[in-house]
Formats: structure tokens, sequence, C-alpha cells
């Protein structure tokens, strides 16, 4: 959210001088630092550092305790700001900024792998690409209908920015177009992810929302649709990788 990516803010790379390899990481994450406590996510991991991206700077050379909240594979280890990517903004509207954090001695590969299985075994992967991609959007709870529009979409649900989103596991009616057709999409949902209004984290308000009964033809046609985003973004005009709720993409909306 996106945590992947930062692909453009990445520091250029100084040849053979990352030792290990790195795997992508969707993580929350806390390091305490400068005598505070701050939340953020962990974008990538290896056995020699992290990436983490937090809604504030921290002075390279600082260090902290972090730990990555991966459940039963929770990690705590100190670890050192090396260097500092451009903030960024993701697809929910965060300012947030890639850190590149190195630890003092390399952890065991046993460790790191066990922390990548563990969110695939929680399912933290989409099974679906997301597009960030700005659409005008109705969604409708009981009456009247709101008028607003989402910043990425996928076959499996969309977020709605909306500064009074619906409770978690609310259902909802969402009504869209796509570019190009003129089939109106009307779907029932979910809402999987909701931040109502200004809170005690960086993103602003809306909801993720699941669909429900997304007919075939309607999942084709999107599905084709996110795909031409992506290809897009393979040649350079736009990074768009798969996201899910807690996940930020880099890259501004259409």
């Amino acid at each position: 959210m996106s945590p992947r990516d930062a692909a453009r803010t990445d520091p250029p790379e100084t040849p053979g001088r990352r030792r290990f390899p790195r795997f992508e990481m969707y993580l929350p994450t806390v390091i305490w630092a400068a005598g505070r406590e701050l939340p953020g996510k962990a974008k990538d991991l290896g056995e020699g550092g992290l990436q983490l991206l937090l809604a504030e700077a921290l002075p390279v050379g600082s260090g902290g305790t972090l730990r990555l909240e991966g459940g039963a594979e929770s990690l705590q280890v100190t670890a050192r700001v090396v260097w500092l990517g451009p903030p960024g903004v993701s697809d929910l509207g965060a300012r947030l900024v890639p850190h590149g954090l190195a630890f003092p001695a390399p952890l065991h590969r046993d460790t790191v792998e066990a922390l990548v299985t563990a969110q695939i075994r929680q399912g933290k992967f989409p099974g679906h690409p997301r597009a960030n991609v700005r659409l005008p959007v109705e969604y409708q709870l009981t009456a009247p209908t709101v008028a607003t529009y989402c910043v990425n979409i996928s076959q499996g649900g969309i977020f709605i920015r909306t500064p009074d989103p619906a409770r978690l596991n609310q259902e909802v009616v969402v009504r869209f177009r796509l570019p190009g057709l003129d089939q109106e999409f009307q779907v029932h949902g979910r809402v999987v992810w909701s931040n109502p209004g200004p809170a005690a984290n960086p993103f602003p308000p809306g909801m993720g929302v699941q669909f429900l009964d997304l007919e075939a033809t309607a999942a084709r046609l999107l599905g084709e649709y996110v795909e031409q985003l992506r290809v897009r973004g393979a040649r350079g005009t736009e990074m768009l990788r798969p996201w899910y709720a807690d996940r930020e993409e880099w890259g501004r909306p259409r």
C-alpha cells in the first residue's frame, strides 16, 4: 500500500553491495526509535535487512528496535537506517517514506523464509491483480446513493474514497463503468477495510469492498481492463502491482 511499488523509490543499486536476496513482505511493523513507537509496513525482507515504509523520515544512521507482526512467526530485532528513499504517495493517499534498515548481524535464512511462508499460509497475498485507477463510482447502503470515486480495482474488489465509509462486514451495492464500455457494473460487496475519517494512521477515509456476485462476463471485462493497465505499467508508464486492504501501491491514481 504497496507496498510493492517502491521500485521507483529504491536508491540505485551499487554493484555487489546487496549480499542477500530480498523477499516481498506485507507485514505490519513497529519500530521504537528516538523514544517513540512508529507504525509502518515492511515492504521486503532479507537476511541483512529490510525496507520499511513509514509516515515520517528517520535520520540516516539512527537505530531502533523492530517488531514484525507475523503472528506465530513474529520477529523482534534491532536495526539501523542506512538509506532513505524519496517520499511517495500510496494509492490510498498516504505519504510514506521508504527506509532501508540493516541488521547488526544477518538473520538466519530459515527465519526469513518462515516469515514469508507464514504470510502465504495466512492468505496475505491477493488472488487478483489490482490496478491503480481513478474512476467515478456510486455506492449504496440503504438510501441515498453516494457518488464518489475509486483509487484501485480488481476482479476481487475495489477501494472507494469516501468521508463516511461503511462499517466492516457491512454489505453495499457498488456501481461503476469502465472507460470505453457502455455497460454499467452493479455489484454487491462486503466491506473488508474501513477507515472512518482522520484516525491514528496515515490513511485517508475510505473503504475496501470485496465483490460478492460479480458475473462471469463482467469479471472477464474487468480482468481485461486491469490487465491492459498492467501492460502499460510493464512498459514503464506506471508501476501496477497486486494489492490488498493493508497493502500500499506507489504511483498516482489515474
